[in-house]
């Protein structure tokens, strides 16, 4: 599930692990799903947010009725404003529809749409199978309402589509919009499967303030190298208030990896420019990338930060901060600009490379691989990410348990779950409660050396 997806921005180690996924995902059949949204201002008081998912059929586990299959699933939606934590909506939908097991990849794709008072706000997105409860997938977002400035132009989120056409489109469809079918690709993922790469965005008052005939478009597509693959310039004229602005291009020879699009538009006497960003991932395995065959372990790690916005740098530390030391923390404290603060990424990183003499740092990958399954399966609808959760804290540190027990309905007692790691300091136990109904297990016990430990748990357990 995408997103920051939290929606998260996500770069070359991200992009590993999503890949990943993908090449296991049909062979394990773990539940999976993609969720992406994209934000349209309407006017000063109110402005439209899409949210975009897909669930994987093939990953579901069907069940009959009538004498056919089907697979059933539910989408919850939580979204909080964030100045006051507020809940702005809450809303649950439950889908039905055929499994056909000659098309197993075959996907459901949707798209649900909210309008929301100007602000900035947190959504939570939690897919589930409800054939198999266990089965979830969770998305954090942040997001933001803009006000559209009233005297110059403005652009919108850009949404990515599997396809966008503009003959025999049904009016009545979920996916028109502007005389278009614009179906949307959640997964942001393109290249083997999808070799057109397809956007759409909105561009508003370009008659406000016009001082010249037309406002120049301009399309660029850069790698994490910021190397630049595609570049396309079209001019707009200005008698319209708004505008929509697509394009499609073909990215079958692109390298695998992680791409930013980028959509600037400008005036060119006025000397005003606004641009719109967007995050996308190439899949190609037959497309060498020539740069890659010639970058050192080192330097990859070193583009890979400068790639990061300080927000993601310090998103990432935050992440990291389970594995750091005492010092390091102190350290990492006494940062005062971001630049310094990549330095120590980098440093920290590179202490922990298990094998240098490889392109890429496993261990961070594999670190980075528990946060990112943290957040799909222990994140909850209080708004905590599943990497700051007490399971999610014991997984990334100790990683997946031998065994797992769990106790959702035991009499008189509070769902629990017992963690077992047989291959730790001789065996140990993790003891988790929810106490408040909402998926928030907390940590109540443990016998490993340096956690917390209340013999008596069983009886703080107790309704």
């Amino acid at each position: 599930m995408n997103g920051r997806f939290l929606r998260e921005e996500i770069t070359i180690r991200n992009f590993l692990i999503i890949l990943l996924a993908y090449v296991t995902l049909f062979a394990q059949r773990k539940f999976k799903t993609d969720l992406d949204y994209a934000v349209f201002p309407v006017n000063e008081k109110v402005g439209t947010v899409e949210f975009y998912y897909s669930f994987y059929k093939n990953t579901m586990l069907p069940f009959e009725k009538d004498r056919k299959k089907f697979v059933a699933g539910r989408l919850e939606i939580l979204i909080k404003k964030t100045k006051n934590d507020s809940v702005a909506l809450r809303k649950v939908y439950d889908f039905n529809f055929p499994y056909t097991a000659e098309v197993p990849a075959q996907n459901l794709i949707g798209l649900l749409k909210y309008d929301l008072s100007p602000g900035k706000y947190h959504c939570v997105l939690v897919a589930k199978d409800l054939s198999a409860n266990v089965n979830s997938d969770t998305a954090f977002f942040d997001f933001k309402i803009r006000i559209p400035p009233p005297d110059r132009f403005s652009l919108s989120d850009i949404e990515l589509a599997s396809s966008i056409r503009n003959y025999n489109v049904d009016k009545h469809s979920n996916f028109y919009k502007n005389t278009l079918e614009v179906v949307p690709n959640p997964s942001m993922i393109y290249g083997r499967n999808f070799s057109v790469f397809y956007f759409y965005n909105e561009i508003y008052n370009l008659n406000v303030n016009a001082k010249c005939a037309t406002l120049k478009v301009e399309h660029y597509i850069l790698d994490s190298f910021n190397r630049l693959h595609y570049r396309k310039t079209r001019f707009y004229g200005r008698k319209n208030n708004a505008v929509v602005d697509i394009d499609a291009v073909n990215v079958k020879n692109y390298p695998s990896g992680v791409y930013s699009l980028v959509i600037s538009v400008s005036d060119t006497v006025k000397h005003l420019s606004v641009q719109s960003t967007k995050k996308f991932y190439v899949y190609n395995p037959g497309v060498k990338d020539t740069l890659l065959s010639n970058t050192s372990a080192a330097d990859l790690l070193a583009t890979e930060l400068e790639s990061l916005s300080p927000e993601e740098i310090e998103t990432e530390f935050q992440e990291s901060e389970y594995i750091a030391s005492k010092a390091e923390i102190n350290s990492w404290n006494k940062l005062t600009n971001t630049d310094g603060k990549r330095k120590f990424l980098y440093e920290f990183w590179k202490r922990r490379d298990a094998n240098s003499s490889t392109l890429q740092n496993e261990t961070k990958i594999e670190y980075f691989k528990r946060v990112q399954f943290a957040n799909k399966v222990f994140g909850n609808m209080s708004l905590k990410k599943g990497w700051k959760t007490d399971r999610g804290r014991v997984y990334i540190i100790y990683g997946q348990p031998s065994e797992i027990e769990r106790f959702p309905n035991e009499k008189d007692s509070r769902p629990y779950e017992i963690w077992h790691y047989e291959n730790i300091e001789g065996g140990v136990i993790f003891v988790f409660v929810d106490f408040t109904g909402f998926n928030d297990y907390r940590l109540v016990h443990s016998t490993k050396r340096g956690e917390v430990s209340d013999v008596n748990w069983r009886s703080r357990i107790m309704n």
